[in-house]
């Protein structure tokens, strides 16, 4: 309820429930009490969702509609998943990029645990000397998540719901890479 904090109503019950679904990849309806959401995204999602309000009009719409977070949410998880990449040299980017959609989902578009050690070979056949100042700014930026599971450290996509958006990347650089063979 930090959309209550000074009086402030800026969600209503309904479009949180709405956020809470989307996030943790639940159906909508589905109790609250069931759910585990992912803090980071869910504040991602509800800042993205506030500097759009910001940005509509001056002045702004004193609250975040279901319908503006339905017209907006995949816009701002596509958008994370691509800034994720923006600090990193054009090089660098492109490659890192490769990287997540080529290593970290499964040919149907699900999250893949890969172990830190084949992470950093693998880059460093692409060509990145600091692979594990990539992979550190990937988990800083919340795109990827590392435990310590088995003996090693393994790396995974965040959440399943920001698999489809890097499942979806990947298609589209397939897609690009076909029509620029031809």
């Amino acid at each position: 309820k930090p959309g209550r904090i000074d009086g402030r109503n800026l969600v209503s019950d309904e479009t949180g429930e709405s956020i809470v679904c989307f996030v943790s990849g639940r159906e909508p309806g589905t109790p609250l009490i069931e759910i585990e959401a992912v803090p980071p995204l869910l504040s991602l999602m509800c800042y993205g969702l506030n500097e759009e309000r910001l940005k509509v009009s001056t002045p702004p719409p004193r609250e975040i509609t279901t319908a503006s977070f339905n017209l907006q949410r995949g816009e701002i998880l596509q958008h994370f998943y691509e800034d994720s990449f923006a600090d990193f040299p054009e090089g660098t980017h492109a490659t890192a990029c490769k990287f997540v959609e080529d290593w970290l989902i499964t040919v149907d578009g699900n999250r893949s645990l890969v172990a830190r050690e084949d992470a950093c070979a693998e880059l460093r056949k692409r060509g990145i000397t600091s692979p594990d100042q990539v992979l550190d700014v990937l988990i800083k930026k919340r795109l990827l998540t590392s435990e310590y599971r088995g003996g090693t450290h393994r790396l995974e996509i965040t959440h399943d719901v920001l698999a489809g958006y890097v499942h979806k990347s990947r298609e589209e650089r397939k897609r690009r890479q076909e029509v620029e063979m031809r």
